[in-house]
C-alpha cells in the first residue's frame, strides 16, 4: 500500500503522453473549449494496489474476483434450476453494493502458439516442421481476426459495519474482504464455477491492463509495459532509485491517450473509439428465463457488460411500500373499470404485494441495471456496432439508449472498481428480488480452450476459438468423441487434422479405417508413420490363425530350413543308437 510521503509523487503528464513523467502539463485549457484536458494520471480513481486489494483516490477498497465460467445452456433444467438457486445464495452473500463484469476481447493465442514452438524444438521429421509452422500462422491468423474469448469479474468494495467507530487498519479491511471471497468462492463451487485467484499484485495489475489499455494489451503483453515504464523512468536523469521515489501504479495501467471532447456520444482511447448505452428501467420484460443475460455476454468481440447491483435496507423498502399500496388502492378506488389508467395502477398493487411477499419470505430488496461497452476501430465501425446491437436488443424484446453527453462518467462506471454513478444508474435501474436476480447469473459461456488442446476451428455461436485436449481426466470424464456428419460433409478430413494435430504435439496416433484407409496413407508416410494394409492377400496380417495365400519365395525359404533341421536332428538320434 502507498505511504502518505508518496502521495503527492504521482506524475501528472499531458495528455499526449500520460506514460511520461516529465512533462509539466496538468489542466490546461483546449482553445475554444470550456471542458479540459487532464491527464490520464489525473483521470485514473486509482491510488494504490496493495495484497490484491485496489485502493482509490477517494480511500475505497476494492477487491476483483476472476471467475470461470460455465456452459451454462447445455445443462438439463433441473441443473439449471439448482445453479440459479445457488447463485441466489451467493447473492445473498454479497456486500451491498456489486459490480458484475464481462470483457470480450480477441483471442490471447500466445499460450498454444508457445506449446507448439516448444514441441518444433525437439521435432525431428521436417514435414512435420513444416505442420507446426502452418498450425501457427493458422491459430494467430484466425485468432487475431475472428476468435474472441471471455473473462468474468465480480467487484466488490469494503463497507464498513454500522455503528463501527473507530477506523478499520488496513489487515481489517484486508481480512474482512477475504471474509467475503470465502463466502462467495463456497456458492459458487456450488454453481459450478471456479473463483481464479488474484491475491499477487501483478495479478491485479495484469487484469486492470487488460481491460483499462484495450488497445496496447492486444498488441503486447502486461510484462513488456511494465519493463518499458521501468525503464523509461530509469533513464530520466530526475529519478533516482535509491531515494523514496517510486513509479505510480497508473503508469503501468492507464493508456496513454483518452480524449473525452470529440462527440457528445462516443471517446477514444489510443485511438479505439468507446460508446456506452444502458437498458431503461422501464425496457425488461416481466418476466425471464434462467441465464437471459447470456443474450448480452454472447454478442460479440467489443461488447462489454456491466451488472450493478445494489441492495436497499429492508425497513425503508417496507415503509415505502406501505405508502405505495396504500397510494394506489386509494386511486384505483377513484377509476372506472374502462379507464386507460385502472390497468396500470391495478399492476402496480400486484407487483406491491408481490415485492412485499418476497421481503417476508427472506428475499433482498435490489436495484439492478446494465450498462453495455461497445468499441471499435474506426467511427463508422461504431456506428455499425451500435445499430446492430440496438436492433438485436429490439428483437429480444429490449431497448438500448446512448449516454448522451455523460460518456466519461460512464466510462468511470465501467471500470472495474464498483463505482455507481447515480445519475446513469438512476436511469436504468430496476427494482428486483433475490430470486429474480438470480436469472441473471452472468457465468455463462460456449468456449472450450482446454490448456493442452489442438485446435478444432471455430464456435460459429459466439466467434470462439475451440482448443479440447479430450485426453483431460480432470474435465472430461474419458476421452471418447464422436464426429457426425452427412456424405461429403468432411468427417474423414476432420479426424486426419485431429491425428496430425497430435501428432505434432508428440501424442502416438492409431487409426483404424476398413474402407477409407487409403486416405490416410499419403499423409502416414509423409509424417514418418507406418501404414499397415490388413486384407485377403497381404503380407501384414495381425492374426496368426487366418488362412491366406502364401508367398512362394517364403515358402521355399521356410522349406530350405526345415530340411537342414530335419537333418541335424536325423544325425543326433543316430548318435544317441550308437551310444
Amino acid at each position: 500500500m502507498a505511504k502518505e510521503k508518496h502521495k503527492n509523487k504521482m506524475s501528472e503528464p499531458d495528455i499526449e503522453d500520460s506514460s511520461s513523467n516529465s512533462s509539466k502539463a496538468k489542466g490546461k485549457k483546449d482553445k475554444g473549449s470550456k471542458l479540459k484536458i487532464q491527464s490520464c494520471q489525473a483521470f485514473s480513481p486509482i491510488q494504490d494496489i496493495s495484497d490484491g486489494i485496489i485502493i482509490t483516490k477517494d480511500r475505497r477498497f476494492i477487491k476483483i474476483l476472476e471467475v470461470t465460467p460455465i456452459n451454462f445452456l447445455l445443462r438439463s433444467i433441473d441443473e439449471q434450476v439448482s445453479i440459479i438457486q445457488s447463485f441466489a445464495s451467493v447473492l445473498k452473500a454479497m456486500p451491498v453494493k456489486t459490480q458484475f463484469k464481462v470483457v470480450s476481447r480477441t483471442s490471447d493465442v500466445s499460450g498454444f502458439v508457445e506449446k507448439i514452438q516448444a514441441d518444433m524444438e525437439t521435432e525431428e521429421n521436417a514435414n512435420c516442421r513444416q505442420l507446426q509452422k502452418e498450425q501457427i500462422e493458422l491459430i494467430a491468423n484466425v485468432g487475431a481476426r475472428e476468435g474472441v474469448s471471455r473473462r468474468f469479474f465480480i467487484i466488490f468494495a469494503y463497507e464498513e459495519p454500522s455503528g463501527f467507530k473507530k477506523s478499520p487498519t488496513f489487515n481489517e479491511i484486508k481480512a474482512t474482504l477475504n471474509q467475503i471471497t470465502g463466502r462467495i468462492r463456497g456458492g459458487l463451487v456450488r454453481c459450478g464455477n471456479e473463483l481464479i485467484s488474484l491475491d499477487e499484485d501483478k495479478d491485479m495489475l495484469k487484469v486492470l491492463y487488460t481491460i483499462l489499455c484495450k488497445a496496447e494489451s492486444e498488441r503486447s503483453s502486461f510484462d513488456v509495459r511494465m519493463y518499458e515504464t521501468v525503464s523509461r523512468y530509469l533513464a530520466d536523469e530526475n529519478y533516482d532509485p535509491n531515494k523514496d521515489s517510486y513509479i505510480p501504479i497508473n503508469d503501468f495501467i492507464m493508456p496513454k491517450v483518452i480524449d473525452t471532447r470529440e462527440s457528445a456520444k462516443f471517446i477514444t482511447i489510443d485511438g479505439i473509439y468507446y460508446s456506452f448505452a444502458y437498458i431503461p428501467s422501464r425496457a425488461y420484460s416481466t418476466t425471464a428465463v434462467g441465464g437471459w443475460l447470456s443474450l448480452l455476454v454472447n454478442l460479440g468481440e467489443g461488447v462489454d457488460v456491466d451488472l450493478f447491483v445494489r441492495k436497499e435496507p429492508l425497513s425503508t423498502v417496507q415503509t415505502k411500500l406501505q405508502y405505495a399500496l396504500r397510494f394506489n388502492k386509494v386511486k384505483a378506488r377513484g377509476m372506472e373499470d374502462t379507464s386507460t389508467e385502472y390497468d396500470d395502477v391495478r399492476s402496480a398493487i400486484d407487483s406491491g404485494y408481490y415485492l412485499k411477499q418476497g421481503i417476508a419470505n427472506g428475499e433482498d430488496f435490489c436495484y439492478m441495471g446494465i450498462l453495455l461497452t461497445i468499441t471499435a476501430y474506426s467511427q463508422k465501425e461504431l456506428e455499425w456496432k451500435l445499430n446492430e446491437v440496438k436492433m438485436f436488443l429490439l428483437s429480444q424484446d429490449l431497448r438500448m439508449k446512448l449516454c448522451w453527453f455523460e460518456q466519461e462518467q460512464a466510462l468511470l462506471m465501467s471500470m472495474p472498481l464498483c463505482r455507481f454513478d447515480e445519475k446513469i444508474f438512476k436511469k436504468c435501474r430496476r427494482n428486483i428480488l433475490t430470486s429474480s436476480l438470480a436469472s441473471t447469473y452472468p457465468f455463462v459461456s460456449f468456449e472450450i480452450n482446454d490448456e493442452n488442446g489442438i485446435l478444432f476451428g471455430m464456435n460459429k455461436a459466439n466467434n470462439s476459438l475451440v482448443f479440447v485436449d479430450n485426453f483431460d481426466s480432470r474435465t472430461y470424464k474419458n476421452a471418447n468423441m464422436a464426429i457426425l456428419g452427412t456424405s461429403g460433409s468432411g468427417k474423414t478430413y476432420t479426424l486426419q487434422c485431429m491425428a496430425l494435430r497430435m501428432r505434432e504435439r508428440k501424442t502416438q496416433v492409431f487409426i483404424i479405417a476398413p474402407y477409407k484407409g487409403h486416405e490416410f496413407k499419403r499423409a502416414c508416410e509423409g509424417i514418418g508413420g507406418q501404414y499397415v494394409k490388413i486384407a485377403a492377400g497381404s503380407n501384414q496380417n495381425i492374426n496368426i490363425m487366418e488362412i491366406r495365400k502364401r508367398n512362394t519365395e517364403i515358402t521355399e525359404l521356410l522349406d530350405g530350413e526345415d530340411a537342414v533341421q530335419d537333418s541335424i536332428l536325423a544325425s543326433k538320434i543316430q548318435q544317441l543308437h550308437t551310444f
